[in-house]
């Protein structure tokens, strides 16, 4: 039974590994996968509470998967409508499209929060789509 077992093995069909060619890649938030412990940045909370600032600047990273390619990826970023801020009350707009450079599979997104009045008693929600 053993010597069957291990001819048959050996008579199976062989297929290669799948290998990568970056026709299909994909791009995501850096830390949307996360476990929940580890600070995922798939979600977060600002608050102006404890600050005197007026505005905050939150980075946020963009991957993308598969390898690193010899010219720009352009991508876009958009706010969702289900967003309750505001672009340019609560928030600076963003640039609809970005570039992850030459050789560099990320980008960080710069996002400047805008410090509002109404910020003391309303909380506001921006979803981003890619």
């Amino acid at each position: 039974m053993a010597v069957l077992l291990i001819v048959v093995s050996m008579t199976a069909c062989e297929k290669g590994l799948m290998t990568f060619d970056n026709q299909n890649a994909d791009i995501y938030f850096y830390h949307a996968g996360q476990a929940p412990l580890a600070s995922a940045k798939d979600s977060t909370y600002i608050s102006f509470s404890y600050t005197q600032e007026q505005d905050s600047v939150i980075d946020i990273r963009i991957a993308v998967t598969g390898g690193k390619e010899d010219r720009d990826r352009e991508y876009e970023i958009a706010v969702d409508t289900a967003s309750t801020a505001i672009s340019e009350v609560h928030f600076e707009p963003l640039p609809q499209k970005l570039t992850i450079k030459k050789g560099e599979l990320s980008d960080v997104i710069k996002l400047r929060l805008l410090r509002t009045p109404e910020m003391e008693t309303t909380s506001y929600i921006l979803k981003l789509n890619l």
